[in-house]
C-alpha cells in the first residue's frame, strides 16, 4: 500500500447544505492513491498500521459527540461506490441527577421542631435515664458558658431522644451521628454503673459555682476564677478572690438580693422612680418591666424602663444623672454610681435601691432608656 496519501483531497468543501446539517462530512477517496478496498491485503503489520493511522486521519468532528466520515449518496451501494459512510457515536457525557421526591421527602425530619416532645415521650424512651443524667453535665457547662460543650451535649440528648432502642455501649453510641466518642463513652459508663463519675465530681462545686454566680455583678469566668482560688464561701470570696467594689456590695447584701420581692414593693419603687423622673422632665413616661408587667405576684429583681414622645437617645441620656441624683437624695438608691449611666450610650443604670423606710430590703434595680421609635421591641425584649 502506497504511503503517500493526499490528505488536502479527503474533505470536499462542496458538501451540501443537507449533509452538514446531518453532521455528515462527504469525502471522495477518488482522489486517494490506493483504494480503501485494498487495505485488507495489506501484507505485513507496519501496513495495516499505517492504514489505521490513515483512517483515523480521515474522521472529521462534525459538532455534538457524533465523528463522521464519508457518506455514499442515498440509494447506492456503499461497496460499489467510491464513497463510504462511517460513524462513530461516542458516549455523551454524565447527565446531572434530577432529585426526585423520594430523595428529599424526608428532609424535615432532622429537625426536632418536627418532632412532639412531651413528658410521655421521655417516659418511653428507653433512654430516659441517661439523657437525665446528661441533661445535669449539660446544665453545668451552660452556666460556666462553655458554648462548644453545651452546643455537644444538647445534640447527643436529642439524638438518644429519637432512638426507640436501649444504646448500651460506646459503640452503639458511636455509630449515631450527633453523638462523639467522649459522650459515647459517658452513656456507656452511666448504663453500666447507674450514675456519671464527671457529675459525681462536679456536685460540690457546682453548688459553690451556683453560690458564687447569685453575687451581683459575678459572672461564670469571675465564679470559676474563684473556684480555681479555692474559694469555697463568700467569706472565702472575701479573703482571696479579690472581688471589685460592685461584688463587695452584692456578697455584704447577700441575702437581701436572693429575697423574693412582693409586687405591692415593686409598685412602690416604680412610683418613686416614676415622679423622679417626670419632676425632672413632664414628658417622660416610665413602666414596670419584666415579671411585674407580665402579672406575676413575685419579683426577682426591679425592671424599669423610661422614654418620651418622639425622643432620641441623647435627650433620654442627658435626663438621666438628674432622675439617678434625685432617687440617690430620697435615699431609695443608696448603692451604685448615681452620677453616671451605663451602656453604650448612657442608656442604662443597674445598682442596688430600698425604699426609705425601717426594715426594708435592699434590691437590684435596673433603669434602661428606650426611644420612642423602639419602644415596641424593647417591650417584647423586656417582658
Amino acid at each position: 500500500i502506497q504511503s503517500s496519501w493526499n490528505e488536502s483531497n479527503i474533505v470536499n468543501q462542496t458538501s451540501d447544505d443537507n449533509r452538514k446539517q446531518s453532521g455528515q462530512v462527504r469525502i471522495d477517496i477518488s482522489t486517494i492513491e490506493e483504494p480503501i478496498g485494498r487495505i485488507s491485503e495489506a501484507s505485513s503489520d507496519q501496513d495495516f498500521e499505517q492504514c489505521i493511522a490513515i483512517t483515523k486521519k480521515s474522521f472529521v468532528r462534525t459538532g455534538g459527540n457524533e465523528l463522521s466520515t464519508v457518506s455514499s449518496p442515498e440509494g447506492s451501494d456503499p461497496a460499489s461506490t467510491d464513497q463510504v459512510t462511517c460513524k462513530l457515536q461516542l458516549p455523551s457525557p454524565p447527565k446531572r441527577q434530577r432529585k426526585t421526591k423520594s430523595n428529599t421527602e424526608n428532609w424535615e425530619a432532622d429537625f426536632q421542631c418536627m418532632h412532639e416532645h412531651t413528658g410521655h415521650n421521655l417516659e418511653e424512651n428507653p433512654n430516659s435515664y441517661t439523657i437525665g443524667i446528661l441533661e445535669q453535665l449539660r446544665d453545668h457547662y451552660k452556666r460556666t458558658q462553655d458554648q462548644w460543650r453545651t452546643k455537644s451535649y444538647r445534640e447527643a440528648i436529642a439524638v438518644l431522644r429519637n432512638q426507640k432502642e436501649y444504646i448500651k455501649t460506646a459503640e452503639e453510641a458511636s455509630k449515631l451521628k450527633g453523638i462523639g466518642p467522649g459522650i459515647s463513652k459517658k452513656i456507656e459508663e452511666i448504663v453500666q454503673t447507674g450514675h456519671l463519675e464527671k457529675l459525681d465530681s462536679l456536685g460540690t462545686s457546682d453548688k459553690v459555682l451556683e453560690m458564687f454566680l447569685g453575687v451581683y455583678r459575678c459572672g461564670p469566668k469571675t465564679a470559676e476564677k474563684w473556684i480555681q482560688a479555692g474559694c469555697r464561701s463568700l467569706e472565702d470570696v472575701k479573703l482571696w478572690g479579690n472581688p471589685s467594689p460592685a461584688q463587695l456590695i452584692g456578697i455584704e447584701l447577700y441575702e437581701d438580693l436572693h429575697t423574693r420581692i412582693s409586687r405591692d414593693e415593686v409598685t412602690e419603687q416604680y412610683e418613686m422612680v416614676k415622679n423622679s423622673a417626670q419632676r425632672i422632665d413632664p414628658g417622660l413616661i416610665v413602666y414596670p418591666m419584666g415579671s411585674y408587667r407580665r402579672g406575676a405576684t413575685e419579683c426577682g429583681d426591679i425592671d424599669i424602663v423610661i422614654t418620651k414622645e418622639n425622643a432620641e437617645m441623647p435627650e433620654l441620656a442627658a435626663s438621666l444623672p438628674k432622675i439617678l441624683q434625685d432617687l440617690h437624695q430620697k435615699q431609695v438608691i443608696i448603692r451604685g454610681p448615681a452620677e453616671v449611666g451605663g451602656g453604650v450610650d448612657n442608656s442604662k443604670w443597674q445598682g442596688i435601691s430600698k425604699l426609705p423606710k425601717p426594715g426594708a430590703l435592699h434590691r437590684r434595680m435596673d433603669i434602661l432608656l428606650i426611644p420612642w421609635n423602639e419602644r415596641g421591641a424593647a417591650f417584647i425584649y423586656f417582658v
